[in-house]
């Protein structure tokens, strides 16, 4: 395509592109001419897959099983491998780069488009979407084809370009308008779509990402909840039982 209208929303704000292919020709476009396969990292790379895992190996707890889809070559995967992190799965429309995960690294992976997803039996801790959401014409719906592989109270760690902050990070021009992305959020639209979602934000931040050695990406990273029970007043009441009866013991005791 020579280009798109990328059209802004009235009632929302949220930003996406429009006049463009649809989702299947975007699968076929991945599976057959993806850039992602290339097998050696920059050190921009590098230092952008321990950036994120900093970011998230706070909520990985030991014996976690975590799914990345999107995972290109297990950049990510390796990383977080080398940290101690064994119960790891990713998920490629390519099959070169699931096949290069498991020859380079011996990290599981499927050649698997969203709607494949629904076919898996396999429930996760985390499941990871980093760079993924802009490119899906249809985010709502694969966040709740997603969701459905979590386990109850698990989460989707997300990071997406943040379109409020694009102009402060220019150093070329429109090289955040990619052919690939398709929708543009920020902070506040992505916690809309992921409430619309039934998901529940724990934690959303503003990050910084490298894309060359000068120039870097503004990124909107949050972890969102499939079951979020408000436990202050589980805490709080089990601690008013517990002084209550510690009362009552002096007091019978008196």
């Amino acid at each position: 395509m020579d280009g798109y209208d990328l059209v802004i929303c009235e009632e929302c704000g949220m930003a996406y592109a429009d006049g463009i292919p649809s989702q299947a020709e975007f699968d076929r476009y991945y599976a057959e001419m993806s850039k992602y396969e290339r097998v050696s990292l920059t050190n921009v790379e590098k230092w952008r897959f321990v950036d994120i895992a900093d970011n998230l190996v706070p909520y990985l707890k030991d014996g976690a099983t975590l799914l990345d889809i999107g995972c290109g070559n297990g950049g990510l995967l390796c990383e977080l491998k080398t940290r101690g992190f064994k119960n790891l799965f990713g998920v490629s429309l390519s099959s070169r780069c699931t096949n290069n995960m498991w020859s380079k690294h011996s990290i599981h992976g499927m050649e698997a488009n969203i709607s494949d997803l629904q076919k898996f039996a396999s429930r996760f801790d985390i499941i990871t979407l980093i760079g993924v959401l802009e490119h899906l014409p249809n985010p709502m719906w694969a966040i709740k084809v997603v969701s459905k592989l979590l386990k109850k109270g698990a989460a989707i760690y997300i990071e997406v370009p943040d379109a409020g902050r694009f102009a402060s990070h220019t150093t070329a021009p429109y090289q955040f308008i990619s052919m690939e992305h398709i929708n543009y959020f920020s902070g506040e639209s992505l916690r809309n779509l992921m409430a619309r979602a039934g998901l529940h934000a724990a934690a959303t931040s503003l990050v910084e990402r490298n894309l060359s050695e000068n120039a870097k990406e503004p990124i909107i990273a949050g972890l969102f909840y499939s079951h979020a029970p408000d436990t202050w007043a589980e805490s709080g009441l089990t601690k008013y039982l517990e002084a209550s009866r510690q009362a009552e013991q002096r007091i019978n005791a008196e």
